[in-house]
């Protein structure tokens, strides 16, 4: 594996890459950095979404501590000689630290979320506490905060948002009759891995104190692996009102087909990614008062933010959405701007860029 001798060599170690850090690594790679992918080769979207010139080694560890993924690593690193090791999972980071141990190479690692952390928990000291970590890129605010209260010193955290493109979302198209949504319903959509976390329960409570005569209905999408929502979908007043498909390929076309997003999470968001994509082509959000969702959403003015665990909080607002064309439009407009503006891919690769020369520097 050949690296630009000229161009400070950067291996990434990723597990399934989406389309945010395909472009970020892409642009890196065109602002002067020699990158080398290390992922899961099983994960299709590395073909789908992998810059021509990035070289890609294949690797998916199996566990944190994969003495198998260790010696690949470690071939890996003697052949690129990064001076970077940017771990994007945590399985990668403890098994990098590990592979690149005597080694004179800075290291960066990805969060995206809160909690599962904790000062005496061994698996901790192993990735994000260890001090060999040299920076930790917070997805968020809130998450930077949550790593700042378990020690981590300020100068190791820095918050660079996830950024995305509206222009990737162009021309998508999908009807929410295919899933299941009756004709002529006010659409409020949600995708995710349905657990206790997101808050799925709130939602559909808020469904139940809606009057008779309002048509909002929700599409509810992702595994459902919450005992609560299995129970309450069983009951006839909210089951009317819900179409629960399941997984879907196309949830992304389907969340720009809704008329809302609605994230009622309860706890350790960090930055949703499908919060985002809503945004991203017009859809106002509606989101919980949790993690970074409140820097991502300005209450009022890109979408509305209600407390966390008030299924009144959300009722209201998913009527006053579906009763108020012209403010519902203005807040997508505002979203998708919001997006272009203040969470777009430009800025995430800048200022990563800055990053990595900060620390070649040092």
């Amino acid at each position: 594996m050949k690296t630009d001798a000229k161009r400070p060599a950067v291996l990434v170690v990723a597990g399934r890459i989406d389309r945010s850090e395909a472009a970020l690594f892409g642009g890196l790679s065109e602002r002067g950095f020699a990158i080398t992918l290390m992922g899961d080769p099983a994960a299709p979207a590395h073909e789908a979404f992998r810059p021509a010139d990035v070289p890609f080694a294949p690797l998916a560890p199996r566990s944190r501590l994969d003495a198998r993924a260790v010696r690949a690593m470690r071939r890996t690193i003697a052949a690129v000689r990064p001076a970077i090791i940017h771990s994007l999972t945590a399985r990668a980071l403890s098994n990098v630290l590990l592979a690149a141990r005597g080694a004179s190479i800075r290291h960066v690692a990805y969060r995206g979320t809160l909690g599962n952390l904790g000062r005496l928990d061994p698996a901790s000291r192993l990735t994000f506490l260890n001090p060999r970590v040299d920076r930790i890129i917070c997805v968020s605010d809130a998450v930077r905060r949550y790593l700042l209260s378990l020690g981590v010193p300020e100068t190791r955290a820095c918050t660079i948002y996830k950024g995305h493109d509206p222009a990737w979302y162009a021309n998508q198209a999908a009807d929410p009759a295919a899933a299941g949504v009756p004709p002529g319903r006010f659409v409020a959509a949600f995708a995710g891995n349905i657990k206790p976390l997101k808050g799925v329960p709130v939602l559909l409570d808020a469904c139940r104190r809606l009057p008779p005569d309002s048509r909002v209905h929700v599409l509810l999408m992702g595994p459902v692996r919450d005992r609560r929502v299995r129970r309450l979908l069983r009951d006839p007043a909210i089951r009317a009102r819900v179409s629960a498909p399941g997984f879907r390929a196309d949830a992304r076309a389907l969340i720009g087909a809704a008329q809302v997003y609605v994230m009622p999470s309860v706890r350790r968001e960090g930055l949703p990614r499908t919060v985002i994509e809503a945004m991203c082509q017009g859809v106002p959000p509606i989101v919980s008062a949790v993690g970074g969702m409140p820097e991502l959403v300005e209450d009022g003015q890109s979408g509305i933010v209600v407390p966390a665990g008030d299924p009144a909080a959300l009722s209201a607002a998913l009527l006053r959405l579906e009763r108020d064309t012209e403010r519902r439009d203005q807040l997508g407009r505002a979203a998708r701007t919001r997006i272009a503006e203040r969470f777009h891919i430009r800025d995430t690769i800048d200022r990563t860029a800055a990053l990595y020369r900060e620390l070649l520097r040092s």
